[in-house]
């Protein structure tokens, strides 16, 4: 890989920190990291990144391969920060003086929400009861997925099903008087 590629392929991951303002590491290292991911997924085993044959093919496609990979470690640096504290500064102080006061809200995980506990547990035992029995199984399948994502699973299940799985829960989400925006 030429100097010139390099300096490319470092600026391109020095824009993508600063375009979703992460700092911590420069586009240089960011650089690093996708082409050790490379080399670890060259070697046998499930871990770093698979490049396949035409990804290797020459120095254009390698760059290409590697600008994804620096992509995705972005995207995953960005996911790790939404799970981090927040700051919110006050203008207003509290207290005598009146200097920024900083608190910390930290959203709570849905594990930790008990009213969301509570909703999810009285909609799945509601959908238990009502759904026929070729439902039964998508219907634990969303359950054990259903606290991070609202999306009902998709592999190994029909359409038609899904949307009458759909179907029943928004009927019992108005039943409990919840806004349904799926």
């Amino acid at each position: 890989m030429s100097e010139e590629t390099k300096k490319q392929l470092s600026n391109f991951a020095a824009m993508l920190l600063a375009k979703w303002h992460l700092s911590g590491s420069s586009g240089s290292d960011l650089l690093h990291d996708a082409i050790r991911a490379v080399l670890a997924g060259l070697r046998p085993g499930r871990y770093g990144r698979h490049p396949q044959w035409k990804d290797l093919a020459n120095d254009a496609a390698f760059s290409f391969y590697l600008r994804g990979v620096i992509a995705s470690l972005v995207e995953a640096k960005t996911r790790r920060r939404e799970h981090q504290h927040s700051h919110l500064s006050f203008q207003e102080g509290y207290g005598d003086d009146d200097a920024k006061h900083v608190m910390t809200i930290a959203s709570a995980s849905p594990e930790e929400d008990v009213a969301f506990r509570d909703l999810r547990s009285e909609l799945f035992a509601r959908l238990a009861t009502r759904c026929p029995a070729r439902l039964q199984p998508m219907l634990r399948k969303w359950e054990q997925v259903s606290a991070w994502s609202s999306k009902i699973p998709v592999e190994g299940f029909q359409r038609r099903d899904r949307v009458e799985l759909r179907r029943l829960a928004k009927e019992i989400c108005s039943e409990l008087g919840v806004d349904w925006r799926g």
